[in-house]
């Protein structure tokens, strides 16, 4: 066994005794088994990646030490997530990927394209580090039927007016649009700091619209602990009382 392994396994052992004595038998449990098939394909597939071994070293290492900082789950500092957490999860996300190269390892096949999955966690990894904002219009009434919708007031299609943002309603009376933000997916924790969800709230309090429906997930395991995380996060939408509802 290489000293790579020893190495690994080691880290493996310590993190879910830790996690078990620490923090309770359950999380200990599941540290255990997801930190365990980590370390397994992580073993075999980390050795035939081509990069600085220094490099590689870092990265694995802060596998480990982000499953071990939820031992005592806790919105961290900024250098902590960026110099720790997110190369972990990064890590984590690509070694998983790589299961399937694992396989191949342990079966003496050759290890070509083992950097993929590594560059597909990469895009991921930007990805989640940037908010996508969609627009969509909506036409209610008028349209085509959709299974499931019960239409309470639908609109004449022939008679909206995108340009003016208005709509003639059922009755016969001109209506605005309705303009409606949704946040979805917050995951407030390494991603979704407390500052970067504060900022998308600010955007949503600028662009006044009507209602504001945030549908979950809300909370990571880090921002669980302590709901004044999200409640410092959400603070901007109070300008908007009345508006915002949430599932």
């Amino acid at each position: 066994m290489s000293w790579f392994a020893v190495a690994s396994w080691t880290a493996w052992a310590l993190c879910s005794l830790a996690a078990g004595l620490l923090r309770g038998r359950l999380y200990g449990t599941f540290l255990a088994v997801v930190l365990g098939l980590y370390t397994l394909i992580g073993v075999a597939v980390l050795p035939h990646v081509h990069a600085p071994l220094p490099l590689l070293w870092f990265l694995h290492g802060c596998a480990y030490l982000q499953w071990l900082s939820l031992i005592a789950p806790s919105m961290r500092p900024a250098w902590f997530r960026w110099g720790v957490s997110l190369p972990g999860l990064y890590t984590s996300a690509g070694v998983l990927l790589a299961f399937p190269w694992a396989i191949s390892i342990a079966l003496g096949l050759p290890s070509w394209g083992v950097e993929l999955p590594f560059v597909l966690a990469a895009v991921g990894l930007v990805q989640s580090l940037s908010a996508r904002v969609e627009v969509n219009r909506i036409l209610v009434g008028g349209g085509p039927a959709i299974e499931g919708i019960q239409r309470v007031a639908p609109l004449d299609s022939s008679s909206l007016a995108p340009s003016t943002g208005s709509a003639v309603g059922a009755s016969g009376g001109a209506r605005r649009e309705l303009k409606l933000v949704q946040l979805t997916d917050t995951h407030l924790g390494p991603f979704m700091p407390v500052e970067r969800l504060a900022g998308v709230c600010r955007r949503a309090v600028e662009a006044d619209p009507d209602l504001v429906l945030l549908t979950g997930d809300f909370l990571t395991m880090e921002s669980q602990s302590d709901a004044r995380y999200l409640t410092a996060a959400l603070a901007p939408l109070r300008a908007l009382e009345g508006r915002v509802f949430a599932c």
